[in-house]
């Protein structure tokens, strides 16, 4: 089971060497990216910070749950909470210019709407002066799926109590840090949080039911929506961390053709629609009245300043009555894959960008998360040669760029991830990082695709072959 795959329900067989452009022998061209193009890696609290106990943090949702078939869970991951200097070198010696990480909710208000734990305050606060005494530009994450376990028992993103707990808690943060801050993204992958958690059941709080998946997804536009007009002060810029992906069907039969229609409605558009043009999509509207009150979409409806793009394959979707929401994921057997069976398909990012331009009007976009999980095996020294993962990232930067030159406006790329984290219930098997994290000493080791990367960042620019 790899990163998405309870989200696309597929896998790909093809060797990895088939990728076309990572493996293609032949003369080496070069592509330059804008001078002002934002270049940076992505994380997230929960799964790099552990210190679950520490310092007055509250328990989250994710807290108890391990890895699959292996018993961990994500403490102390990679130690971040108490190595966070360590890290902040790692940044500056890979010379990104933008940092995104998200901070954990259980660690601001360890019941999630009750006292203030200025503990945790004090720790974010630290983090963001230090990046910024590093030149290196904060994009702060207010949820990143850490849901504290005590609003969970009131019926977590079910229950529309949480939009007013979720303002409350992305105002103490902006109060603390808001004058630093420039770059606000309110929840990541809040199709994640509503499809995974609620849709389908296959992690926290594991339920599985679609009429709780509508609601828990109107119930995150709105929270979002609502900590935008809360937090809006001149100088700050909101945008969306979305997990995004075309999505196409996987025979030309019109069941499974309908079944994508519908599952793109369901899914993606679900989740920009409303926030770029105040409504929902057709296909589903009906799905969402009853949980819609008189002003929710004006709430929900925000001119954010940036898209944010979490791209890490397509999906393929065929017709399944029975299954949830009467569709499943099956992918063409040729697709290239990673390690952990995610389609490697860089043509999906351009389309996917493409498609952004073409229906939500060219926003502004970052590509916040892009990556891929290979099984690392270090040397002696720790040292990782994982030309599989430059290869891989190669390939999605000239897809990114091809972008650009149809004037696509993408403004900056964001790698998944620093440093080998816990991948949810995936664990340490699926790392992406570009740091090579020893689970028994909580030792780094930078990966040969640092080294590649940080080259990239030096010249602006990709170079195209070998």
């Amino acid at each position: 089971m790899r990163r998405r795959s309870f989200l696309t329900g597929s896998a790909g067989t093809a060797a990895l060497t088939s990728l076309s452009v990572a493996y293609r022998r032949g003369r080496s061209d070069r592509v330059e990216f804008p001078r002002n193009f934002l270049w940076g890696v992505s994380t997230s609290a929960f799964q790099i910070e552990g210190a679950l106990n520490l310092d007055g943090r509250g328990s989250s949702i994710w807290d108890d749950v391990a890895a699959d078939g292996s018993g961990i869970i994500a403490d102390p991951a990679a130690d971040h909470y108490r190595r966070w200097r360590d890290d902040i070198e790692l940044l500056k010696q890979l010379g990104v210019k933008a940092y995104r990480f998200s901070v954990a909710w259980p660690r601001i208000l360890p019941e999630g709407n009750r006292e203030v734990n200025h503990f945790g305050l004090d720790f974010y606060d630290r983090l963001v002066d230090c990046l910024l005494e590093a030149n290196i530009t904060p994009f702060l994450c207010l949820h990143h799926w850490d849901l504290p376990t005590h609003l969970q028992e009131r019926g977590g993103w079910l229950s529309r109590d949480i939009v007013d707990n979720f303002t409350r808690y992305a105002t103490i943060v902006a109060d603390r840090m808001g004058d630093r801050i420039r770059f606000w993204i309110a929840i990541n992958e809040a199709l994640s949080i509503a499809y995974g958690g609620y849709g389908i059941g296959f992690w926290p709080p594991f339920i599985r039911d679609e009429k709780a998946y509508f609601a828990v997804a109107h119930h995150l536009n709105l929270a979002q929506g609502a900590a935008f007009k809360a937090l809006a002060s001149p100088g700050r810029k909101f945008g969306t961390a979305t997990a995004l992906y075309p999505i196409r069907p996987s025979t030309t039969a019109l069941a499974d053709v309908v079944a994508a229609q519908y599952h793109e409605a369901m899914s993606t558009k679900l989740f920009l629609d409303p926030l770029v043009h105040g409504r929902y999509p057709d296909l589903v509207e009906e799905r969402l009245v009853s949980f819609i009150r008189d002003d929710d979409l004006t709430t929900i409806k925000h001119a954010v300043d940036f898209i944010g793009v979490n791209y890490y394959e397509p999906q393929y979707r065929c017709s399944a009555p029975g299954a949830p929401f009467g569709t499943e994921g099956k992918a063409p057997s040729e697709i290239p894959a990673t390690d952990n069976g995610a389609l490697v398909d860089p043509d999906g990012l351009y389309q996917q960008l493409i498609e952004l331009r073409d229906q939500y009007g060219n926003p502004k976009i970052y590509i916040t998360e892009n990556g891929a999980a290979f099984k690392d095996q270090p040397d002696s020294s720790l040292r990782v040669a994982d030309v599989r993962r430059s290869a891989f990232l190669r390939d999605h930067l000239m897809a990114a760029h091809r972008a650009l030159s149809d004037e696509v406006n993408l403004a900056g790329y964001f790698v998944w991830s620093l440093v080998d984290n816990f991948e949810w219930r995936f664990g340490f098997e699926a790392r992406y990082g570009l740091v090579y994290l020893d689970l028994t000493s909580g030792r780094r080791a930078t990966k040969s695709s640092f080294d590649w990367y940080a080259e990239v960042i030096r010249s602006g620019a990709v170079e195209t072959g070998y």
